[in-house]
């Protein structure tokens, strides 16, 4: 079977099920699946679950990872986030994106250099 017809097959599935509901408001969202089609329902539901994951991330996340960023760029001399541009031209640069990992690097380096 096609992908078209296994839509054809849903669609007129999740349509019966809402039409044969006893709630007229159930009865009048089928009729719009029918409409406008499943796959395009579906859709709308994937953008407005987009849009509210959008939203929660620069109102709630965004703040508090700005927060972290500027205490790690504080706490570790070596630590920045690097362009895009950057990281094309040297890609070994993303290492100092990791909080204390070139400083862990020259601590190591130095001590193995000292004791040998």
């Amino acid at each position: 079977m096609n992908k078209k017809r296994i839509w054809e097959i849903l669609t007129l599935g999740v349509v019966f099920i809402l039409v044969i509901s006893v709630s007229p408001e159930v009865r009048l969202l089928g009729m719009f699946i029918e409409v406008i089609g499943l796959d395009m329902f579906v859709l709308l539901f994937e953008v407005q679950i987009l849009a509210i994951l959008l939203a929660s991330y620069h109102r709630l996340l965004r703040p508090i990872i700005m927060r972290v960023n500027a205490l790690l760029e504080r706490l570790d001399p070596f630590y920045f986030i690097s362009s895009s541009a950057t990281l094309r031209a040297c890609p070994a640069m993303i290492m100092h994106s990791v909080p204390f990992l070139v400083s862990f690097y020259l601590i190591v380096f130095l001590g193995i250099s000292a004791y040998s």
